[in-house]
Parts: structure tokens; C-alpha cells; sequence
């Protein structure tokens, strides 16, 4: 939101939420795949996310968000948000340290 009405937890929690829901898996489906398809079909390729992140982008002026489930390596389901706001890099460098909280959540071994 160009007021920052949406904070990444209430979108965490939104997206818990949705786990448990009887349409949970349209919704997961809907999702871009990374590297695979949607707005996520040229990103994280060569990572540990690769395939491994279904979520939403967002963008506005000098805004970048990333939120969305990333299977770790051990098949547990991390949910997660991203939201830069009022950046002064370039924003594929934004764009990078997405990527890489991503493929870092995928990477992880939870047991």
C-alpha cells in the first residue's frame, strides 16, 4: 500500500490463515511458482528456492514486496513477507535480497 496500511505480520498471518482454509489449495495453486511461471518465472533460478516459493509480488514507486510459502528442504512449509518500502538502491538489488531471503528460507532444514 502506497500508506503502509498492510505490515508484512498481517499478511503472515493472513496467509497462515489461509493454510487452514477448505480453498487453500486453488489459492496455493494460484500462486506464481519461483523460476517456474507468473511474476516469479526468470527469479531464483540455481537456488534452493527454485520451485520451492509460491508466492505474490508486489510494486510500486520505490516499493518491492515479496510474500508467499517457501518449502524447506525438509518439506516443512514456512510462511513469509517481504515489504521494501522507500528504497534508494536500484530495484534489482531489491529484487536480489528478496531472492536470496527466499532461497535462504528454502534452504533451511527444520528437523
Amino acid at each position: 500500500s502506497r500508506y503502509d496500511y498492510l505490515s508484512p505480520e498481517t499478511i503472515v498471518r493472513v496467509l497462515a490463515a489461509m493454510r487452514t482454509s477448505p480453498a487453500f489449495d486453488a489459492w496455493y495453486a494460484a500462486l506464481p511458482v519461483s523460476g517456474v511461471d507468473g511474476t516469479l518465472e526468470t527469479r531464483m533460478r540455481g537456488t534452493a528456492a527454485f520451485g520451492n516459493v509460491h508466492a505474490k509480488t508486489g510494486s510500486l514507486a520505490n516499493v518491492r514486496s515479496l510474500s508467499g510459502y517457501a518449502s524447506t528442504t525438509d518439506g516443512h512449509q514456512l510462511v513469509f513477507s517481504v515489504i521494501c518500502n522507500n528504497f534508494t538502491a536500484a530495484p534489482s538489488q531489491v529484487l536480489a535480497v528478496e531472492d536470496s531471503i527466499a532461497a535462504r528460507l528454502a534452504s533451511l532444514r527444520l528437523r
